[in-house]
């Protein structure tokens, strides 16, 4: 399974979690309006994916930055 396929069978299995939670009348509002429902939910996960991985990318710039001011640092007293 790739990344993709991984993403997707995630969303679907959450989905499915939350639309069994629901009561009776929010069953009957979120079937009128499955389709837009589903495509918002994936466009909200989509986004918090893409946050996450800003937020990794962010991490790893960080530490690229602490390892080359402790190598400056280092050069700099020897």
């Amino acid at each position: 399974m790739n990344n993709n396929e991984r993403k997707h069978h995630t969303r679907s299995m959450a989905q499915k979690q939350e639309f069994s939670s629901l009561t009776d009348s929010e069953h009957k509002v979120r079937r009128g309006s499955s389709q837009s429902y589903i495509e918002q939910q994936q466009i909200r996960m989509d986004d918090q994916d893409e946050n996450k991985q800003a937020q990794m990318d962010i991490q790893q710039s960080n530490k690229m930055m602490l390892l080359m001011q402790q190598l400056l640092a280092n050069k700099i007293c020897f």
